[in-house]
C-alpha cells in the first residue's frame, strides 16, 4: 500500500501538470498510476428531478428551441469546449439535482441558472436581460454516480453535502473498508479538485474523462458558482439516454439589477411529443400573477 509520502508526490504531479501546459496524456498517465481505491457512490432515485439550463440574449420565439436534443447534451463533438467534467470534443450532460419534490428549490433554481448566466446573476453590480430555458427530466431508473462532495471550503451550505460528509467519514472508519488512507486520500483529493473555481479543468476533466471510459454513470459535485448551495451532476450521454426522460420545459426572461433578479416567465411546455426527428416540445404563452422575485440568489455571504 502507498504510504503517505507517496500520495503526496502524486498529489503534487497532478497539481504541477493542472497548471501547466501539459498535454492530457499525461496528466491521465499519471492519474492511472493511482491504480484502484474505493470511492464513495450516491444513488440518484427513480423519480428524481434533474434539470438543466442554457441562456440566451434574445429569443425570437417558440420555433428557437424545439427539440430536446437543443436542451440535452451536445451533438456537435468538433465544437465542445473543455469543461469540469469533459475534456474537448466529450460530450457530457451538465445538470443540477432538485433535492426537494413538487417545486423548484430556490438554491437548485439558482444554481442552475447561475451556472449558465450571461449576465452573470451572482455578480451583485451587474445589469442586463437574458432568457433562460430550462428543461426538466425525470429519473426513469436509478443509477449510481461517484459523489466528490466533502470538500470543505464549500461549507456546509446544503444539508445533502453534510449528510454525504458524515456517511463517508463513517464508511472510512468501517472496519472492512481496506486500504482506508488510499481511500480518504483519494475522496478528499478529488473532492478538492471538483470544489476548486480557480483550477483549469485539467484535473478534473482528465479524471471525469477517465472514470466515463470505465463504466462510470455521472459524477456529483457541490456547485462552485453557488459555494455550494447546490448539487450538481455531470453525466454521460448514455446515462441520459438510459435513464432520463424529458418532462417538461420553460423559457423565462431573467431582469438583472444589482442584488435582485427576477424572473418572468415567457414560455411553458408540458407536453413533449415524439416524433422522427426527436422528442419536440409543445410550447404555450407563460402565464402568472406577478413576476417572481428570485432574491434568495447570491452568494451565501452577500
Amino acid at each position: 500500500m502507498e504510504n503517505t509520502n507517496t500520495l503526496q508526490e502524486w498529489a503534487l504531479k497532478l497539481r504541477s501538470l493542472d497548471n501547466a501546459n501539459s498535454l492530457d496524456a499525461e496528466v491521465i498517465t499519471i492519474l492511472e498510476q493511482f491504480g484502484a481505491a474505493h470511492i464513495f457512490t450516491a444513488q440518484i432515485a427513480q423519480g428524481a428531478t434533474i434539470i438543466r439550463a442554457r441562456t440566451e440574449l434574445d429569443f425570437v420565439g417558440p420555433n428557437q428551441i424545439l427539440y430536446e436534443s437543443q436542451l440535452s447534451y451536445r451533438r456537435d463533438l468538433q465544437n465542445i469546449k473543455r469543461g469540469r467534467c469533459n475534456l474537448d470534443g466529450e460530450a457530457a450532460f451538465y445538470g443540477v439535482l432538485l433535492t426537494t419534490r413538487d417545486k423548484f428549490k430556490i438554491e437548485d433554481r439558482i444554481t442552475c441558472l447561475s451556472e449558465v448566466s450571461k449576465i452573470r446573476v451572482l455578480e451583485p453590480d451587474t445589469e442586463g436581460t437574458e432568457y433562460t430555458t430550462t428543461g426538466i427530466w425525470t429519473v426513469t431508473e436509478p443509477f449510481d454516480v461517484i459523489a466528490f462532495s466533502h470538500d470543505e471550503k464549500l461549507g456546509n451550505n446544503h444539508e445533502l453535502v453534510v449528510e454525504m460528509r458524515r456517511e463517508f467519514a463513517e464508511a472510512s472508519q468501517e472496519g472492512n473498508m481496506t486500504d482506508k488512507e488510499k481511500g480518504v486520500f483519494f475522496q478528499n483529493f478529488f473532492s478538492n479538485v471538483f470544489g476548486d473555481p480557480g483550477s483549469p479543468y485539467k484535473v478534473s476533466a482528465c479524471v471525469a474523462s477517465l472514470m466515463f471510459s470505465r463504466g462510470c454513470k455521472g459524477i456529483l459535485y457541490p456547485s462552485v458558482q453557488t459555494e455550494g448551495l447546490g448539487l450538481n451532476l455531470a453525466l454521460t450521454s448514455e446515462t441520459v439516454d438510459n435513464h432520463l426522460q424529458i418532462r417538461n420545459a420553460l423559457v423565462e426572461k431573467i431582469y438583472k439589477s444589482g442584488k435582485q433578479v427576477v424572473a418572468d416567465p415567457f414560455l411553458e411546455c408540458y407536453e413533449v411529443k415524439e416524433t422522427d426527428a426527436g422528442n419536440m416540445l409543445v410550447w404555450q404563452e407563460g402565464h402568472s400573477a406577478g413576476k417572481p422575485a428570485i432574491s434568495h440568489l447570491l452568494k451565501p455571504s452577500s
